[in-house]
């Protein structure tokens, strides 16, 4: 290896991992190991400071790497794996269900309750909010808005 080629690597390390780091997502899909080990490679590359500290313990290197590669192929499936489980939704009655605090969840969004909406300042305690847009007034100009 020569240090052109050393720095032919740290210019890919640069250019696919730091600048594009998300170029290649669209190719990759789900069979990705031998991305992930480029990757890691130009990673291994990259770290060096010149071929002389390559070429020192250079019986290691192979057993380096390929610990290094591991590692990085480790993490990324555990990141893989690491999904929010599905729950599934338990009806409380046939138009709603319970949230997981407890709170009334309707199937039609446009039955869930209405907070009145006065002039000033108001103060709540709701136990999640969700977003909206549709307000409404009544008959005694009180206005009301589906969060």
């Amino acid at each position: 290896m020569s240090e052109v080629q050393l720095e032919l690597y740290k210019k890919l390390y640069r250019l696919i991992c730091e600048w594009q780091p998300a170029w290649y997502k669209s190719y990759a899909g789900i069979y990705s190991d031998d991305l992930v080990v480029f990757n890691t490679l130009l990673n291994f590359m990259n770290h060096f400071e010149s071929v002389e500290h390559i070429w020192a313990n250079i019986d290691m290197r192979g057993e380096y790497f390929n610990a290094f590669a591991c590692e990085q192929l480790a993490r990324y499936f555990d990141q893989r794996r690491c999904k929010l489980p599905i729950e599934p939704v338990i009806p409380f009655d046939e138009e709603s269900y319970l949230s997981p605090r407890g709170g009334k969840v309707y199937f039609d969004a446009r039955k869930q309750l209405l907070l009145p909406l006065h002039e000033g300042s108001q103060t709540f305690d709701v136990l999640s909010v969700g977003g909206g847009s549709e307000i409404h007034s009544d008959s005694n100009n009180f206005k009301r808005w589906r969060i």
